[in-house]
């Protein structure tokens, strides 16, 4: 079974923690940026093999963090900032 996962998955071989984000190292030399409450919510570790439904859903995930801090950054009295928040999260 964890042979199976590995062919369809990904394993995370290393994790650094900077100021700002998390990279997730994995064996095939990609690096994955993430926020810390992304790496929190995922409760993601050394090892751990992620599928590829998994992965995909941890970007997503990302994507909408990164627009939520956006968003709390604009002003919301900016009628053209709110449009593009809308256009963002849909």
């Amino acid at each position: 079974m964890i042979v199976l996962e590995e062919k369809n998955g990904r394993t995370i071989q290393s994790i650094k923690f900077n100021k700002k984000y998390i990279s997730l190292y994995f064996e095939d030399g990609e690096i994955l940026k993430l926020s810390e409450s992304t790496y929190t919510h995922f409760y993601l570790y050394k090892d751990k093999v992620l599928s590829n439904e998994e992965l995909k859903e941890i970007i997503e995930y990302e994507s909408l963090n990164k627009a939520r801090n956006y968003a709390q950054t604009i002003n919301p009295f900016d009628s053209d900032a709110k449009k593009m928040v809308y256009t963002i999260i849909d």
